[in-house]
Parts: structure tokens; C-alpha cells; sequence
């Protein structure tokens, strides 16, 4: 600590000569730092996102020697001006001598190919030659800096590399042409177009930063996989040059684009401009859809209490069907039956249980706290907890009992049954029925609280983060749990440690560190699931397309400690998918905090 005083302070007098616009702050909390970074490690795609739609970043990583380095900065910058690169930007890593800069082009354009040929043969001049620096600092040579290899090394230098690379390389199968190429106008040929292909991801440059967030990535398409075709599709609409493509592009991806995309929208949390490709999905399965799907879809929400209780009855058959005939015949008819039809038909999860059903208003009493508005989601009304060691409740009946329990008088909308936010509607391309179906429940707990005093919250996540971004005042239990009812609670008898999954909605809300402070309030040790982010089984694809929620929790066992048998997630439908594949129960984070907190 004290020598890392020593340099915070000597680096601080030596920017004072220089003349600063604000004074110099060091920080040493980890999470600033942090932040920081992100910024830093998001400069690259932020600047990339201000280009103009359909135009192509331009990004390359030149280094001078580093005493020559402020010299090279305004030599680069005066380069980008002078072909016109106004708002190209210079940053890079200065201890290292190595500079990175960005502009943007499109191709498509006349005169574009000529600009940039006549910039980058001054750039290779200026670097190579009068700054004796070299053209590729820390990345791949690539195929823009091909014809420049022999200015930056010479003729003698170069010859050798031509007769070495055959030796180990006879057939030229290593990236042919990348590094050492004839052709010096390699640069302006099959140069990358980005055709405008949709409002939410056009300023998408196909960074990657989203991809280890998507739980389908690797098992079919990423999100920056996702863009990338559908602006091939676009190009080829454009173009017409290649139907037959532009056919099979579509045909593929309906599986491998739109319905193996969980639509979790975990890929904004990590773009640094916060590009929702779940969003362009959920909009491509809105114009998709046929009339009699509209259909279906509005029948549905016109019904939503017959469904329920469907729902329900079907969880209850699988259920006691896998008791009588054994779950391995189960899996094989569901399974035989959801790859004939196509994914239509469910697979039901071993773990999936029927559901409480709409719980009964609690009666009136007095509180010391007051009231409150409790909404319980749809799910966790219609599917149960998977089987514990452990006397839980189910969610709906223990966020009652914990409400009561911590002074509260909750108050339930009336006509439970079949209130629902619409999120799963949302979700699957529907905004018109979900839209119907969350001004329901709007006006459902508007009945209960006229004037919005009352706090409300909800006991899914996913419900929550779909209500606040209709508008509506809703607290997510984990929040509400951790502020309102874990201060006035006794925990009884904690387990000794449990497993915890932060779910998508959870992540989007935030709500990590709120989770893990009521899971600990459960029990002596925590052990995060931190190889899993989104477990793919959004809302009903772990039935409908089971691979996706096996793929998604591929790794997950190795964070569970040989001595954890238990749980918790904040979705109910998560913890199903979870349970069957990590072999020990999850459970409701309120369920077990009931048990935890019995008198």
C-alpha cells in the first residue's frame, strides 16, 4: 500500500508541468475501478457505434518507438484528416508505444475504395518508413496490411520470408494470402459491407463483447452471429445476386436464429452501447407470425384462466405418469414426440411439478407495517417447486407466509386466476395480446390501491423487469425480501451452504448483489453459479427446446461444492431446468427463506 502511495503521488507531480483540464483522482475501490475499465474496454465499440448506419468501422494498430510517440499522434490525426476521416478517433496503449485508431467507410459508395487507398498508403509511408515503426502492433497483420509488408521490411527481408513459407506451407492452406500476398491492391477487394438491416442492432460492429453472455452461443448462433445474417439477408434483398442463399439463409435460421434465442437480452448488459439483439428477435417473430397464429395467440390471452388450469393439469399428468410408467419412458415418448413435431410438442423436465394454484386472500387483519400489494406470476401459480429433503413451501404460500410473518397484511388482486403480466406473450412475438393482458392486471391492482400508496411487488423477476418496463411501480421479491422483510425476520435454522443462480431478469435488474445477501441470510456459505448466465430455458424453450437449456448449464457442475444439496433461483421455471440438470434441487429464494426464518 504504501509503495503504491509512493507512485500514485510521483505520477501525479509529473502531470503537473503539462497543464491538466481536471485534477488528477486515483481510486481504490474495486468497483470504480472497475467501471473505469468497462469504459476504457468499451471505447472501441462506443465509437464505433456513432458511425453512420451501413457504414463499415475501420480499425487498425500501428506503433512507433514510444520517445516518438506524441510526434505520431498528431502525424496520425493530421493523416486522418486530410482524406477526410474527420471523426476517426486516435487511443491506444501509450506505455507500449502502440496506437489504435477508428474511422468508418462505406464501401458501396463512389470514390470510398480510392480514399482509403490513398490514406493507407500514407499510413504505411509515415509508420514504416519515417517513423521506422511497425504496421501491426498487437493484432494479425490481416489482409489491409498484406501489400505493405515489404515496405515495412524491405526486399531482402522479405524474399526470405517467401522462400521460408513454402517449406512448412507447400499447398498454401495457412491463411493463404493473408500475410504475404502479390497483390498489392489486395486491400480494396471483397471489401465488407453492413447493409441496414434493423433500427435495434444497425450500429451492431460485430465486436463479440455480447457473446459469452448468450447461453445459445456455440450451440448455434451468438448474438453478433445473429446480426451478421440477417444483414447478409438484407445485402442479398438488395442485391438479388444470390436467391437461392438468400433462400437458405432464412430457412436456417428460423431454428437457429430465432428459436433457440432465449431473447434473455443478457447481451446488452455486456454491449457497451446496450444493443438488444433478444429485442430484434422478438420483433422478427412478430412480422413472422400467420394469421392463424395471431389467433391462437389472442384466443389464449382471451383465456388465460382455462389455460392455467390446463397448464396445471398437464404438469400433474407428467407428473404422476412418470410415477407409474418411470421417467426414462416419459423422456423417450416426449422426446420422440418434440423432434417429430418439430419442437411444437414440450418435453416435459423431470423436475416440473403442478403448481398451488391462485392462493387465497390472507384475512383481514391489522399490521403493525400496514398493507401491502402481493402479485403472484402465472408460473409460479401453474408449476411447482422440484421434491426437497426440506418442508417448503411454495413460493406463493411462502411470500405470504413471510409478508405476515414480517408485519405486513398483503392484499391480493381478485380473480387471480388467469392474471397474468404478458410477458410470455412479449416473448414470443405478441405485443398486442401482451399489451391486453398487463393493462389487466394494471387494472386489477389498481382496484386494490386506487391511489398508489401501497408498495407492490411480485414473486418473478421476469414479471418484475416486464412490469417496469411497462411503467408499473413493482418490486421484485429479491429487492423486497432484502428491504422490507429480512430486517424484521429471525433466521432459525440456516443450511449450511447453498447454490445460487442469478436468472437473466435478475441480471438486467441488477439484482446480484440483493440475491446473494438474502442467500446468505439462508446459509453459512454461498457458491455462485458463475459459469452459467442466462440457463436457457426462458420461460418454456427448456420443453420446447431442451438442447438450449442443457448447453447453457454445460459447465454449471464444476460451481457446485460436493457438500451443497440445495438451490435457489428467482424464477420458478429456471429452477426446473437447473434441477434436471445439475442434479441437486433449486428452489424459490422466498420458499427457502420461509423455511429458514420458522419461529
Amino acid at each position: 500500500a504504501e509503495a503504491l502511495e509512493r507512485e500514485v503521488a510521483a505520477a501525479v507531480k509529473a502531470m503537473q508541468p503539462h497543464g491538466l483540464l481536471a485534477q488528477p483522482e486515483f481510486t481504490y475501490d474495486p468497483e470504480a475501478a472497475d467501471a473505469m475499465w468497462d469504459v476504457r474496454k468499451g471505447l472501441f465499440a462506443s465509437a464505433g457505434s456513432s458511425r453512420p448506419k451501413g457504414s463499415v468501422m475501420l480499425t487498425e494498430d500501428v506503433a512507433v518507438p514510444i520517445h516518438r510517440l506524441a510526434d505520431a499522434v498528431g502525424d496520425l490525426r493530421t493523416l486522418l484528416d486530410k482524406h477526410g476521416y474527420t471523426d476517426g478517433i486516435v487511443f491506444g496503449h501509450t506505455l507500449a508505444g502502440n496506437l489504435h485508431f477508428q474511422m468508418h467507410a462505406d464501401f458501396t459508395q463512389p470514390g470510398e475504395l480510392s480514399r482509403f487507398e490513398a490514406f493507407s498508403d500514407e499510413l504505411a509511408q509515415m509508420v514504416s518508413v519515417d517513423y521506422q515503426g511497425s504496421l501491426k502492433a498487437e493484432h494479425g497483420t490481416g489482409r489491409h496490411v498484406a501489400p505493405y509488408v515489404e515496405l515495412e521490411w524491405g526486399s531482402r527481408a522479405y524474399d526470405l520470408m517467401q522462400r521460408i513459407k513454402p517449406i512448412f506451407d507447400a499447398e498454401k492452406l495457412l491463411n493463404p494470402g493473408v500475410l504475404l500476398n502479390d497483390d498489392d491492391k489486395l486491400h480494396l477487394k471483397d471489401t465488407k459491407e453492413m447493409a441496414v438491416s434493423d433500427d435495434i442492432v444497425d450500429l451492431c460492429i460485430e465486436c463479440g463483447f455480447c457473446e459469452p453472455a448468450c447461453p445459445s452461443a456455440g450451440l448455434t448462433l451468438s448474438p453478433r452471429q445473429r446480426i451478421a445474417v440477417i444483414r447478409e439477408e438484407a445485402r442479398l434483398e438488395k442485391t438479388g445476386e444470390d436467391n437461392d442463399l438468400l433462400e437458405a439463409l432464412r430457412e436456417g435460421y428460423v431454428h437457429a436464429g430465432m428459436d433457440t434465442c432465449a431473447a434473455c437480452n443478457l447481451c446488452s448488459t455486456r454491449c457497451p452501447v446496450g444493443i438488444e439483439t433478444g429485442s430484434m428477435i422478438m420483433g422478427r417473430r412478430d412480422r413472422k407470425r400467420s394469421g392463424t397464429a395471431d389467433a391462437i395467440a389472442g384466443f389464449a390471452a382471451d383465456n388465460t384462466g382455462t389455460i392455467e388450469t390446463l397448464l396445471r393439469g398437464g404438469a400433474a399428468v407428467q407428473s404422476t405418469a412418470r410415477s407409474i410408467i418411470g421417467d426414462g419412458v416419459v423422456d423417450a415418448i416426449s422426446g420422440g414426440l418434440n423432434a417429430f413435431s418439430g419442437h411444437k410438442f414440450p418435453k416435459p423436465n423431470r423436475s416440473l411439478t403442478p403448481g398451488p394454484g391462485a392462493p387465497k386472500a390472507p384475512a383481514p387483519s391489522t399490521a403493525p407495517r400496514g398493507k401491502v400489494v402481493y402479485f403472484p406470476a402465472c408460473a409460479s401459480r401453474m408449476f411447482g417447486a422440484p421434491k426437497t429433503d426440506l418442508d417448503l413451501k411454495p413460493v406463493t404460500e411462502a411470500m405470504l407466509a413471510l409478508l405476515t410473518r414480517a408485519g405486513y397484511a398483503p392484499q391480493l388482486p381478485d380473480n387471480l386466476s388467469g392474471l397474468c403480466c404478458g410477458q410470455p406473450f412479449q416473448s414470443k412475438g405478441f405485443p398486442d395480446q401482451a399489451k391486453k393482458l398487463g393493462d389487466k392486471l394494471h387494472n386489477a391492482i389498481d382496484a386494490i390501491d386506487p391511489q398508489g400508496d401501497l408498495l407492490a411487488v411480485t414473486d418473478m423477476s421476469t414479471c418484475a423487469l416486464h412490469l417496469k418496463a411497462d411503467g408499473m411501480a413493482v418490486a421484485d421479491s429479491a429487492d423486497f425480501l432484502l428491504e422490507h422483510v429480512l430486517p424484521h425476520l429471525t433466521i432459525t435454522q440456516p443450511l449450511p451452504v447453498v447454490a445460487v443462480h442469478h436468472n437473466c431478469s435478475a441480471q438486467r435488474l441488477a439484482e446480484q448483489k440483493t440475491i446473494e445477501a438474502l442467500a446468505k441470510a439462508c446459509a453459512t456459505d454461498i457458491a455462485v453459479l458463475k459459469s452459467v448466465t442466462c440457463c436457457g430455458y426462458a420461460g418454456d424453450k427448456g420443453m420446447y427446446q431442451p438442447e438450449l437449456n442443457a448447453h447453457a448449464l454445460r459447465f454449471a457442475k464444476n460451481d457446485i461444492p460436493d457438500n451443497c444439496t440445495l438451490g435457489v433461483s428467482t424464477v420458478s421455471t429456471c429452477a426446473t431446468g437447473l434441477t434436471d440438470h445439475l442434479g441437486i434441487p433449486f428452489v424459490a429464494l422466498a420458499s427457502l427463506l420461509e423455511y429458514v426464518s420458522r419461529p
